[in-house]
């Protein structure tokens, strides 16, 4: 590869001696011209020969033949160009010296020796880089093993504070209705005993079965399986009685899994009661790519000293009695839905906007 290069360099040094040679004697002859008042072209040839056998004879040779001027040797020129000037002419031969000087020989010794060194090299340039693909490899490989461990010690972490939460939730609801069961043969004649009994009972068992619904639901792929047309006014108006709130809504229609939409529900209202909520209010927004529903209950709100994307998080809650997983719930429900939620602070109350793409949303005056 070197020696065809520098064959290939030589050729271009000798074409471009060459033909800087010709326009050295052509500016010759232009300064003479530009000198020389009425010059005839004998003279004009006659300053040729004397110019290159003169000035530049250590590059050519000038040969006028028609004056008896023999041919150089071919072993020590090559031919140049031929001036000519009305019918006289003088040829001229660059000589082969001339070019030896402008062009490099290939010396072998040193061609050896740059052969070894770039092979040295390249050797290097490959050990090298396989070093650093297999650092990459081990980094990459520690890497993975460190997320694997990260992600063990979230899910330990979350399992841990799962267990705790199920442990605490279920502990109050046991302890309440234990001590009814205790307290009932003692009672079992008293009317108002047996009421109050039959109440806190299902309340308790109400709020155990929520938090078991809940925990079941975290733990697997929400799919939606059976999807249909609900009117959401009278969907939501069970759960308000449920809870014994008050609830302003709009009619309107949502397509959705009711299962899930009714859990989704169904955690909003009980959040709201455990916030002191005595009213709801549901607002539908049909926007330009997305529709629009606004939660809003007038209890205690969201604690100031919570970042609101936090209270989203599984086991994150702001309610003494809470297990922190319903609006975790209701944002995944949600997504499986193609929608989400945000969380807003009120005056009074809370805010959350569930959005839903335009085609699970219909006013009621669209259905057909």
């Amino acid at each position: 590869m070197t020696a065809i290069i520098g064959s290939y360099g030589n050729r271009v040094i000798e074409e471009n001696a060459k033909k800087e040679t010709k326009d050295q004697i052509d500016r010759a002859v232009k300064s003479f011209r530009d000198a020389a008042e009425n010059e005839t072209p004998e003279e004009v040839v006659r300053y040729v020969k004397q110019y290159v056998n003169t000035v530049i004879n250590d590059q050519v040779v000038g040969v006028d033949l028609a004056r008896g001027d023999k041919i150089p040797d071919k072993e020590a020129v090559l031919f140049l160009s031929t001036f000519k000037e009305h019918g006289n002419s003088i040829d001229i031969y660059i000589k082969k010296s001339f070019l030896e000087k402008e062009m490099f020989e290939l010396d072998i010794p040193l061609l050896i020796e740059g052969i070894m060194a770039t092979l040295v090299v390249f050797t290097l340039m490959v050990i090298l880089l396989e070093q650093k693909r297999k650092v990459q490899l081990k980094h990459q490989s520690e890497t993975a093993a460190l997320s694997r461990a990260l992600e063990e010690q979230h899910t330990l972490a979350l399992l841990g504070r799962m267990t705790a939460t199920l442990a605490h939730e279920l502990k109050t609801p046991i302890a309440t209705i234990s001590n009814l069961v205790y307290a009932l043969p003692a009672h079992i004649a008293d009317p108002d005993f047996a009421s109050r009994f039959v109440v806190l009972a299902k309340a308790e068992l109400g709020r155990t079965q929520q938090l078991i619904d809940n925990l079941l639901s975290y733990g697997r792929d929400i799919v939606l399986s059976k999807e249909e047309w609900i009117e959401l006014s009278e969907f939501t108006s069970a759960f308000a009685q449920k809870v014994g709130l008050g609830l302003d809504c709009r009619p309107v229609y949502v397509y959705g899994d009711q299962f899930y939409l009714g859990l989704l529900f169904e955690n909003l209202f009980n959040n709201s009661m455990q916030a002191q909520a005595k009213k709801i209010t549901i607002k539908t927004h049909i926007r330009k790519e997305v529709a629009e529903i606004s939660y809003e209950d007038d209890g205690i709100g969201f604690p100031a000293k919570v970042e609101l994307d936090e209270l989203i998080q599984p086991f994150v809650t702001s309610h003494p009695r809470g297990a922190g997983l319903g609006l975790n719930l209701v944002q995944r429900i949600l997504v499986a839905h193609g929608g989400g939620l945000s969380l807003q602070r009120r005056s009074r109350g809370a805010r959350i906007k569930l959005w839903l793409p335009l085609t699970r949303v219909r006013n009621h005056d669209n259905n057909t």
